[in-house]
């Protein structure tokens, strides 16, 4: 005789099973939207706190600010970059399958020569590589700056997402909370986890990443390198780099400078790069990294580049967090599964 109680289970997690694939393909479309909005809700939510007094404990006039401001400060000024670097990528596109360009040859030299002293057959075609990195930025930038009605919905459905978990992000975490089967506490411990290495990840490595890209592609406007936003971008990704950073691109750059006869350029953006680029990192760490997890450079790399690579530009933030999560995780393994001592955990 069938028993009716693992009847009725069977077919509830038939339904249940079914009920979430179908789910999923219901918020597949809006899955960046969502994931997106939640990471600046985790960014922005002290902030949030901070002003919600002088609204007094009103969170709709509050969450509206926040958003507000994430237009001015955040939304224009990568909106304008989007459009100087769509810009500067058509442009090098073009350039490169017409005549060449001078600087591309000077950058490819100054890597390929040095190498070809111990291995003669090594050739290290930087146009290539350009022309299709030029391509993926127009294709994946392109549709932002043409302002088509489906960026503008994405855009509209993130700040209103945003909105929602600025103001009931907290009752959403209570429903999460209640859903799991885990104690409680290790639940809060989680979320607590994952929240401060975000936050050391993107407040920290990722933060101090654009600030030295922005520096490099400011000095490269300033003193005249060509495409100075474009290869600001590239030193963005550069610069997590150990042990090299955005000097990768930025000695190229001085050479050309001094190649060309413009030794006074040359010379400024040296010093520019050596005092300004390269120690802005000692100076944005101590107070970056005061809390959370800090993550290796060589990780956060390989989670920006993977993230670039598998979700688009929207990577260079998706990356990052997965890796986020996946150290959370881990030190939540050894504290609570392995039961090592948490003062001894070191990730």
């Amino acid at each position: 005789m069938i028993d009716s109680k693992k009847l009725q289970i069977a077919f509830f997690f038939l339904l249940f099973v079914s009920v979430t694939i179908l789910s999923y393909f219901v918020f597949r479309p809006f899955l960046q939207v969502i994931f997106l909005s939640a990471i600046f809700a985790v960014l922005l939510h002290p902030f949030y706190k901070k002003i919600l007094p002088f609204f007094r404990g009103y969170k709709t006039p509050a969450a509206l600010i926040v958003i507000f401001f994430v237009l001015i400060f955040v939304g224009l000024p990568i909106y304008f970059l989007i459009d100087q670097v769509s810009g500067e990528a058509s442009n090098l596109y073009v350039s490169v399958q017409q005549n060449g360009d001078t600087f591309l040859d000077t950058v490819t030299l100054f890597i390929q020569n040095p190498i070809r002293n111990y291995f003669p057959d090594f050739v290290f075609d930087l146009r290539s590589y350009l022309t299709n990195f030029a391509g993926f930025l127009l294709a994946d930038l392109g549709p932002i700056v043409s302002g088509t009605a489906f960026v503008f919905l994405e855009i509209l459905l993130t700040l209103v997402t945003l909105y929602y978990f600025l103001k009931n992000g907290e009752d959403f975490v209570d429903g999460l909370i209640k859903l799991s089967p885990l104690d409680r506490r290790y639940d809060r411990y989680l979320l607590s986890s994952v929240k401060k290495t975000i936050n050391s990840v993107l407040r920290g490595s990722l933060l101090i990443a654009i600030v030295q890209g922005s520096l490099v592609g400011i000095g490269f406007y300033i003193f005249h390198v060509p495409n100075a936003a474009l290869w600001g971008l590239i030193a963005t990704p550069c610069s997590l780099i150990p042990g090299v950073g955005t000097a990768m691109i930025s000695i190229p750059a001085i050479s050309y400078l001094f190649l060309i006869g413009n030794t006074g350029a040359g010379i400024g953006l040296s010093l520019w790069a050596a005092l300004l680029v390269g120690l802005i990192d000692n100076a944005l760490a101590p107070f970056l990294f005061m809390k959370g997890t800090k993550v290796h450079p060589l990780f956060v790399l390989f989670s920006v580049l993977g993230g670039l690579s598998y979700f688009g530009p929207m990577g260079f933030l998706f990356g990052p967090i997965i890796l986020s999560a996946l150290i959370s995780l881990l030190h939540i393994y050894r504290l609570f599964i392995l039961q090592e001592d948490e003062a001894t955990i070191d990730l």
